[in-house]
Order: structure tokens, then sequence, then C-alpha cells
């Protein structure tokens, strides 16, 4: 966790960092990351934080920004889409084609799927059969708080 070396500048009771503060929107709301900004303390235990934080802080940064622009745009995408489905439901036009986007409407479907719990539980020994190994991709996991 991020402090503040300054404290809450609204006045708040908190010494929590202003970019990790959920009133985003405060007038007194600092931009600066606060691994970057000279004015963070941290309670981190482990020298071995430390010295990644240090070591990759640009890197860090530099994926923290593009994150967040990533889930902007994800939520302008999604609030786009939404509202073009509502409007499509009703229009007789099911699929647009030009030469920038193809959009077609599909509507709500249901389908059957194996509960694996279940199978599991009832038939492990078809269960163990039909397991099959598949191999995922190694990745990191980012977070914003």
């Amino acid at each position: 966790m991020y402090y503040c070396k300054k404290g809450c500048k609204a006045g708040k009771e908190t010494e929590n960092c202003c970019y990790i503060c959920n009133e985003k929107d405060c007038e007194f709301s600092c931009e600066s990351l606060p691994y970057s900004c000279g004015e963070s303390k941290t309670d981190h235990h482990k020298e071995g934080q430390r010295e990644f934080r240090e070591k990759y802080s640009a890197l860090i940064e530099q994926l923290v920004r593009h994150t967040e622009i990533k889930k902007q745009n994800e939520q302008i995408i999604n609030d786009a889409r939404d509202e073009l489905m509502e409007l499509m439901r009703d229009d007789p036009i099911k699929k647009y084609n030009d030469s920038i986007v193809s959009i077609k409407y599909c509507e709500e479907q249901k389908n059957m799927k194996v509960d694996n719990t279940l199978l599991k539980n009832e038939f492990p020994d078809v269960y163990e059969k039909c397991l099959v190994e598949r191999t995922r991709k190694g990745y990191i996991e980012v977070r914003l708080f």
C-alpha cells in the first residue's frame, strides 16, 4: 500500500495516496503514480519488492497507464455495443456491412453444457476418461486499484 508523505490535501483523515484514493475527482487529486512522484511512502516489508519496483518502475508505469486507457476504452465500446444491440433488436435489418465494419445482431440463445462438478462426483471414471490436458500460455495479471 502506498501512502502520501504530505497527507490528504482535502483534509480527510487518511494517509492514502491520491492515486489510490476512491475519490478520483477530488480537486486536490494528484496525477502522479505513487512510486514515481517522490512524495510516497510504502509499507512494503520485503527488500525484493522495493528493488523490483525501482528496477521496473518505468515499465510498470507504462503498463498501468495503458491498462487504464484500455479499461476506459472497453467501457466506451461496451456502452456503444449495448446501445446498438437495443436498437437492432427492433430493427428489421439484422446484419450490416460496409468497408469499415461488419455488424450482425444475434438473438439470445440457450445452450446445453456439461456440469463438470456433477460429472466428476457422479461418474468419476467417465470424467477421468474424458479429461484432456491443455497447455495455457503464461501471462501476468494486472489489476488496478
